[in-house]
Formats: C-alpha cells, structure tokens, sequence
C-alpha cells in the first residue's frame, strides 16, 4: 500500500510544472477537462429551435484560488489542542483581484497581518453568472501553513517568506495522500533555510512527513526558494515549521439538525468610529437544501468595507428548509441592516423576508433565420444566448456565450431581442432577470 501510495506521490510530481511568475514561483499541475455533448436525435426541419426547457435563468458560481502563497504565522494557532481555523472573508473583483478581506475568525490579532500579506501575493478566478465574470466571495479557511517555534518569534527578526506559490489541486493531491496516511494532526516538516533563502535541511516528524519530503520536497528543493529571514537588515539563516492539515476543522457549523433558523451574527461596523448619516444596506441570501447559505449579495454600489461586513456575518447564518412534500427545497431571503455612527454592529431593520419569485414567461417568440450561406453548405450548429429580461418584459444585454459558426451568433442574437416576456418578479414586483436560451439550428435529414 505505501509503495503504491509512494508511486502515485512520484507521478505527481512528475506531472507538476514549474513556471516564473513576477517574483514567485507556481507549482502547477496540469488538469484535461473533458466535455461530452450528446444532442440525441435532431428535429428535422430547417428553423433554430428553443424549447420550453431551454429558457433556464442563469447559473451563479462563486469565486476561488487559483492560486495559494502560504503565510508565515507567528506561532502554530492549533497548538494546545485548538480546534479552529484561521477564516477569512474575502471579496474578488470580477476581474479576479482581492478588493477587501476581513478575518472572520482568528485565535490571535498576531495572525492577522501575515495571512493578509500571503492573500496579497494569491491569484483568483472570479465569481462566474451566466458564465460571464462576476463579484464573488470566498470564506477561505488557513488550514496549509509555516509557523516559528516560540525560539525564532522573538519580534526582533523578520521572519523568512516564500517566494513560491502553490495550485490548490497540488495542495489537495498532498491532502488525499496524507488523509490516507492516517495521520490526524496533520503533517508538519521543519525547514531549515540559510541566509540566501534556499532551503539547506528538511525534517520530517513522521512516516508521511518523510515520504513527502523524499518524493515531492527534495525533488524540488532549490526551486523553492524564500527571501531569507533578517535581522538589523542584514539576511540570516532561519527555522520553520510547515503544517499541512490531515484534517479540516472548521469554523462553520453543520445545520443538519437544525430546529430553527438562525439570524445571526450581526455584521460589524467598520464605520463605527466615523460621524455621518446611517448607511442602510439590501441584502439577499439563499440558503441550500440543508439550510446553509451558498450564495450571498447585497445591492450594487454598495461600499466595498460594508460588502465584506454583510456577506462575512450572513455566511453564518441558517434557515431552516422548508419541505415541499417531497424533500426540502432551496430558499431566498431578503433584508436591510442599518449601519450607525458610533454603533459596532449593525442592526436589522425588520425581520427577514422570504423571497418568493416568478420566473420571466415568453409571451412572443421569434425562430432565428437559418444563415442562407450555412445552409448552402449544409452545416447544422448550435448557439447559446444570455440576455436580461427587464421589468418591463424585454430582452437587453443580450450575448452570446458560445457558438459553433458567428453566423448562427448573429442570427439568434437578432432574434432574441424581438422576443417579449411576462416579467419576472420578486415578491410581487418586476425586477431584472439574466436567462439563458440555446438554439439548435438544423438541416433536414
């Protein structure tokens, strides 16, 4: 089992590839997606065609590392049988950049800087809606980190920093093999680094520790280079302890036994000490079958600090599902929190409400025009448009998310926006809905 397991480490290894990034080196590995369309059997007649299953409202992905630099902490926050993680709340721009980040949990405000100057060197993919980039949230948990030892966190010496950064599926091919290994308080591996920031001794404290240094560390070694501890400006050789967890604790709560639902914490106030008006903010959240929150937003214009306040506290939060006759089901609700000066929480302004919607409803259908061209040439082919449904029942914004030939692109495109509809709603009102409809365009057999 263990040469197996060791064989498994070197082909991951193996396929690991190594490029320079502006003062950081990635250790990526290369994953193959594979996607398999089956269309079936294809209506014989020559117009595009949308069913009524096809006319989906559009799908929300939240944000993710691409990729992961790990801090440097003043000590190890599990130490003394500890059982939380360092959290993080963090908010990604839909061009994929870190725009604010607050600890949700942390045993020590000593831990709070480094984590923040690792963020500050990670990469994100944003938040995708409709398969187009987005504002996303990321509740990220320091489960992967180096500590000092009490010896080497005197104050006096700036500790040493990597200069590399990992892919989250390396880190989670490490996690399979040391999950496996049995060991519950996860891998840790002294570093010995020299005053040039190369790595000159490698220590493991168990059998897994050592099969991950001799199959992945040892290998690549003189690439993972840090800039190397200081002391009065002047470089020093240093001591540093790498945790790799075996087992993730956490800081949320599972609400599988859930009697109730749970409205609380409150956000805080990052303006509790400034003068103003109070500031009020909308909020929407959905919870899941469970009655955990999978998604969290609150209204566009909103200040950036009282974004991460909000979404940072409601991810907390839990409803209790309600049961349609056949399973729980999903659940939206609403509410609006007010922010006063010289207050360090926010409050609500009235109970939460649940959202009820009604979907957009066609009311007027246009088939897409056959390309005259494409059909010369017998080709069938596909396109798949996103567009948003306005109060007021038409289609805007409209795009298109992929297509087999520009012509079929241009021809739904102009048929979509003739399309009229019988607006969605919230709770009763009109409001913005962004939907998706693919057209099949087809030649007969």
């Amino acid at each position: 089992m263990v040469i197996q397991t060791e064989q498994c480490l070197e082909e991951s290894t193996r396929q690991a590839t190594m490029t320079t990034a502006p003062s950081h080196l990635i250790l990526r590995t290369t994953l193959v997606s594979l996607l398999i369309w089956s269309v079936g059997q294809l209506p014989t007649h020559l117009d595009a065609l949308p069913t009524d299953k096809s006319l989906e409202v559009c799908g929300y992905e939240d944000a993710s590392f691409q990729n992961l630099m790990l801090p440097v902490l003043p000590g190890d926050p599990h130490a003394e049988g500890k059982k939380k993680d360092i959290v993080f709340d963090l908010l990604i721009s839909p061009e994929g950049e870190l725009t604010a980040s607050a600890p949700f949990y942390a045993p020590s405000k000593d831990f709070v800087s480094p984590v923040r100057r690792a963020l500050a060197h990670c990469t994100f993919d944003p938040a995708l809606e409709c398969d187009e980039p987005a504002s996303g949230f990321i509740r990220h948990a320091v489960t992967d980190y180096f500590y000092l030892t009490d010896s080497d966190s005197d104050g006096e010496t700036i500790p040493p920093e990597p200069r590399w950064i990992l892919d989250p599926y390396l880190i989670n091919q490490l996690e399979t093999f040391y999950r496996w290994s049995g060991d519950k308080e996860g891998v840790r591996i002294d570093f010995v680094i020299d005053a040039e920031g190369h790595i000159s001794g490698l220590v493991g404290r168990t059998k897994a520790a050592r099969i991950l240094i001799e199959h992945f560390f040892k290998p690549l070694k003189d690439r993972l280079v840090f800039a190397p501890a200081t002391q009065s400006g002047e470089p020093v050789g240093s001591h540093l302890t790498l945790r790799l967890s075996a087992m993730h604790s956490s800081a949320y709560t599972s609400n599988k036994q859930m009697k109730a639902s749970k409205f609380e914490p409150m956000p805080r106030n990052p303006k509790s000490e400034s003068e103003g008006e109070e500031i009020i903010v909308a909020a929407t959240i959905s919870f899941d079958y469970d009655g955990e929150v999978y998604s969290a937003r609150v209204d566009p214009g909103t200040p950036s600090s009282l974004t991460t306040a909000v979404i940072a506290a409601v991810r907390a939060w839990s409803y209790l599902p309600e049961d349609s006759g056949s399973g729980p089901v999903k659940s939206t609700i609403s509410c609006r929190f007010g922010f006063a000066p010289g207050e360090k929480k926010a409050f609500l302004l009235e109970e939460p409400q649940k959202v009820i919607w009604a979907l957009p409803v066609p009311t007027k259908e246009v088939t897409p025009v056959f390309p005259y061209e494409l059909k010369k040439a017998g080709l069938s082919g596909r396109a798949e448009v996103t567009f948003t449904v306005t109060p007021k029942g038409k289609a805007r914004a409209i795009k298109v998310k992929n297509s087999s030939h520009p012509a079929f692109s241009r021809a739904a495109t102009k048929a979509v926006g003739d399309w009229r509809f019988k607006p969605g709603r919230r709770n009763g009102e009109p409001v913005e809905f962004r939907m998706m409809l693919p057209f099949m365009f087809n030649l007969t057999n």
